[in-house]
């Protein structure tokens, strides 16, 4: 990967990262204020691992622990945000919520742009005892004959 290559990737993992850290800092605000602070900090941050988890799990895995990963993964920000519409906090659980996501899709992003291409599979095969090459005369406006196309492959063993 060349060096200007290798800033896409790692921009996206800076902004994922950054993404993550407002999500906490919102959070830990959000805690701090009100009688339930601690209790509504210590949901949301459990709220975010479980998120955090069952996404990996619906994307890592198949079967059943990528079922359990999807309804992990909507049922515990679904849980915050009642948790956050009994104690009045809605608006910073949700912007936490939301940043938290964004993380989460920038890091995927991310790692999916990291990832160097699949090489095109190989295979030794003989060369062809009688090849045949079929051109379209009609095709690109008439190249077949203005650049002598049948003759060069005749010429090439065609």
């Amino acid at each position: 990967m060349t060096k200007a290559a290798g800033r896409g990737p790692r921009n996206l993992a800076r902004v994922a990262l950054l993404c993550a850290v407002a999500a906490l800092v919102v959070l830990a605000f959000t805690g701090l204020h009100g009688l339930h602070g601690l209790l509504v900090l210590l949901a949301e941050v459990v709220g975010l691992v479980l998120v955090a988890v069952g996404a990996w799990w619906a994307l890592a895995y198949r079967g059943v622990a990528r079922v359990v990963g999807a309804v992990l993964a909507v049922a515990a920000p679904v849980g915050v945000i009642a948790l956050a519409v009994v104690l009045e906090v809605l608006l910073p659980v949700t912007v936490a919520l939301a940043l938290w996501f964004a993380g989460l899709a920038l890091a995927r992003s991310a790692l999916r742009a990291a990832r160097p291409p699949k090489a095109m599979p190989e295979r030794e095969a003989p060369a062809p005892r009688r090849p045949v090459l079929i051109m379209n005369p009609k095709s690109g406006g008439g190249k077949v004959e203005r650049f002598q196309l049948v003759s060069k492959a005749k010429e090439l063993g065609a």
